[in-house]
């Protein structure tokens, strides 16, 4: 069964939309958690729609092993953080439940001629002991998410095996944009789009190193989009956008997105059973992720007398998990 989509709601007239439109976003910071949870929420909501061959539901319920698995949550701390390296599940959700999602179109002159917003979800429930969770979309959300056919509806193996939020982000972008297969950003947007704080990466040497080069590293690797590469477009002597562009090749998505998510996981849950020495302490594995304003990856260890510390990797995910194999005792 196939839903009914409105296409003028996503190829809108050409007085509406132009090289410079908008798409759906979300303003502010999310953790990878939080996008992957979200990217969750809809592609279940989306597979009970067709289902019941009904457009009209808002009110969702899934399995709870079914959004841990696809957040990557491997610990059972369903309701408190029960320390520093491990974040619940009610508290990703719960903040999705104050985050902004919004959907808005330019015109060619770069001038804003349509916007709506809503929350991300309106409310949700966990239930433990039935293994569910419950949660409602917004009808504003729903539409443009579930009956039209966003991109948003994305496949969880190939966005899970992100370690970062960035290349979560940037990825729906470009899932957004990908039979233009080029998108023209303003700075500032991007940095909107990528949930950046204004304090954060105020040079274009940092937001280029720490955000954009190991996003588009890790799409590159784990997607079928490739040749993907930026430039720094000037407005007189200042970098007003940046310009990316790409190539598809849907031979290469399900093997370099699927093996990746599976091997990368299956490597680090491999590593948490081992015992490293690591300058001089003798510690445990707690988790790899991307570290928070940096291009390299981090290991987040615990020593014998509980203390616990991050190591510094590698850029890359395979050359991290790499080098902490040579730590091990």
């Amino acid at each position: 069964m196939e839903i009914e989509r409105n296409k003028k709601l996503i190829i809108p007239n050409n007085n509406e939309v132009v090289r410079s439109r908008d798409f759906g976003r979300v303003k502010g910071h999310l953790t990878r958690n939080q996008r992957v949870g979200f990217a969750s929420l809809i592609k279940n909501a989306y597979l009970v729609t067709l289902e019941e061959n009904n457009k009209e539901m808002r009110d969702f319920e899934i399995p709870l092993n079914t959004i841990l698995n696809d957040m990557g949550i491997n610990h059972d701390n369903i309701f408190e953080d029960k320390s520093s390296t491990t974040v619940s599940l009610e508290k990703s959700l719960d903040e999705l439940t104050e985050k902004k999602f919004e959907w808005r179109y330019k015109d060619e002159n770069g001038k804003i001629v349509r916007s709506g917003k809503a929350v991300m979800i309106s409310d949700f429930d966990i239930d433990k002991t039935k293994r569910t969770v419950k949660f409602t979309l917004s009808k504003f959300v729903h539409d443009r998410l579930i009956c039209y056919g966003n991109a948003y509806i994305s496949e969880m193996p190939i966005i899970a095996s992100f370690r970062s939020g960035y290349s979560v982000a940037l990825h729906e972008q470009l899932e957004q944009r990908k039979k233009y297969q080029k998108w023209k950003v303003e700075i500032e947007e991007f940095k909107t789009l990528m949930g950046i704080a204004e304090d954060e990466y105020k040079q274009i040497f940092d937001l280029k190193k720490r955000v954009i080069n190991p996003a588009i590293n890790e799409i590159e690797k784990n997607t079928e989009y490739f040749n993907l590469k930026y430039k720094s477009i000037k407005n007189g002597r200042s970098i007003s956008h940046f310009e990316f562009t790409w190539g598809i090749d849907k031979k290469e998505k399900e093997h370099k997105g699927q093996k990746n998510f599976a091997d990368v996981d299956s490597q680090i849950e491999d590593l948490k059973t081992k015992i490293f020495k690591v300058n001089g302490y003798v510690c445990k594995l707690i988790d790899i992720s991307a570290g928070l304003g940096s291009s390299e990856f981090i290991a987040k260890i615990e020593t014998n007398d509980e203390r616990k510390a991050n190591i510094k990797l590698k850029n890359d995910i395979q050359e991290s998990i790499d080098m902490m194999k040579g730590f091990i005792l």
